[in-house]
């Protein structure tokens, strides 16, 4: 199951992993062409606000409409708090236009807040 956010609020329980997140890589109303051959690399990150970064795991789910899905997994989800969640992909020489060997981050207009509620 997927819940699909743009710079919202994703709210899950406590170490509940079998929900990914998904969200598309856009400017306006125009999506990143997230083609793999484009890509060097896709760093998804998140945080509590001035915490400690957790490094997680995200695949291109659309490439042509810049679908990133992240996949919970292990401790990603372990501590009850609201977290900045942002993504950064590396395009390559191989991208189109002004991509070219540019790092672009998601969403571009802050963060996808992500809230673990308490499990009981």
């Amino acid at each position: 199951m997927a819940t699909n956010t743009n710079g919202g609020l994703f709210t899950v329980k406590q170490n509940d992993t079998g929900r990914a997140l998904v969200f598309s890589s856009t400017t306006g109303t125009q999506a990143f062409d997230l083609t793999a051959s484009y890509i060097t690399s896709l760093t998804p990150k998140m945080r509590v606000q001035g915490g400690a970064v957790k490094a997680l795991t995200a695949t291109v789910t659309g490439a042509a409409n810049g679908e990133i899905t992240v996949n919970w997994a292990g401790t990603d989800l372990d501590t009850v708090g609201v977290f900045e969640l942002e993504v950064e992909v590396q395009f390559n020489g191989t991208a189109p236009g002004l991509l070219a060997n540019k790092l672009v981050t998601f969403p571009q207009d802050g963060y996808i807040n992500v809230r673990v509620i308490d499990d009981i």
